[in-house]
């Protein structure tokens, strides 16, 4: 009797094994759901967020918040899911790299370090988009990186680096080099500058850039949505509009949008006032709709 029992143990533990292989390579990450996620970015690392899904049937187009300055956790980024949830969009919030409940050590972001911290952040994010796109609800044919402030020198370099990820929303930040919004905010807040003024003497800087992101913007190819408020006194929005114009007429395979809002600042969505306004939220999904829609035909 044992002498058929043990061969035959042996064939399902063979079976199970090979089950289990394939479901690797195939990429199942087991993720389904709404809810709390904890993903492995690398060998020693875990980020920690939350999937908010629409009502509905899915599977959903999948928007991936990329947090500016400030505590770095999901909870910056959690009241965006009043401009997507509702339209139809999943939203995936998270606590960066050693914030929240993620492992690893907190990083303050300077110029001196931008370069390393941009690019430590961009590979987290291209390791969640990698693990999201295999999310049971989940569109992996419509993923899009939303990001915020300092998040717009994040997400286009992980988007560079994942053919998953497919349009891109920038707000109020990405196409400067790090070390000019501190000048700017400098020349505004503590020299009195108007806007007008400040961007005009940003033209003669001469100190450190730190991280530089046109070689990214010069290459990325998905549709991108750059959103800008024209009041803004945080980030040099006109100055990155010239940039953004210049680099879109230099390429043939470019595909940018932007949107400066009249009358805006750097709360550009009205979330410090506790409402969202629903003129930008309008450019947003419109935007969003169009650059996912099926190609005719």
């Amino acid at each position: 009797m044992s002498s058929f029992v043990v061969p035959r143990l042996l064939f399902a533990t063979v079976c199970l094994a090979l089950l289990l292989a394939v479901a690797c390579a195939d990429g199942d990450s087991g993720l389904a759901g709404s809810g709390e996620f904890l993903i492995s970015v690398d060998e020693e690392h875990q980020i920690a967020g939350t999937m908010i899904l629409p009502k509905g049937p899915g599977p959903y187009p999948l928007v991936v918040a990329v947090q500016g300055s400030g505590d770095g956790t999901r909870e910056q980024m959690r009241p965006y899911a009043g401009v997507f949830v509702p339209a139809g969009y999943a939203l995936f919030v998270y606590d960066r790299r050693g914030t929240g409940s993620s492992t690893g050590e907190p990083e303050a972001m300077t110029v001196d370090n931008s370069q390393a911290v941009i690019e430590r952040q961009a590979r987290d994010v291209a390791a969640l988009v990698s693990s999201l796109a295999h999310h049971r609800d989940i569109d992996e044919q419509r993923i899009t990186l939303f990001a915020d402030s300092e998040g717009g020198w994040i997400a286009p370099l992980a988007a560079s680096m994942k053919n998953e990820v497919t349009a891109l929303i920038v707000v109020n930040g990405g196409a400067s080099p790090v070390g000019l919004p501190d000048y700017y905010r400098f020349l505004i807040e503590t020299e009195s500058l108007s806007i007008d003024e400040a961007t005009q003497r940003l033209a003669g800087y001469d100190g450190e850039y730190g991280y530089d992101p046109l070689p990214v913007l010069t290459s990325l190819v998905i549709p991108t949505l750059w959103l800008y408020g024209a009041e803004d006194r945080e980030n040099p929005a006109l100055t990155d509009v010239a940039v953004i114009e210049r680099t879109a007429a230099e390429r043939e395979d470019g595909d940018f949008t932007v949107h400066l809002q009249e009358g805006a600042g750097h709360d550009l969505f009205g979330l410090r006032k506790g409402q969202l306004d629903p003129a930008v939220v309008a450019v947003v999904i419109d935007w969003l709709d169009a650059a996912l829609a099926p190609e005719p035909g």
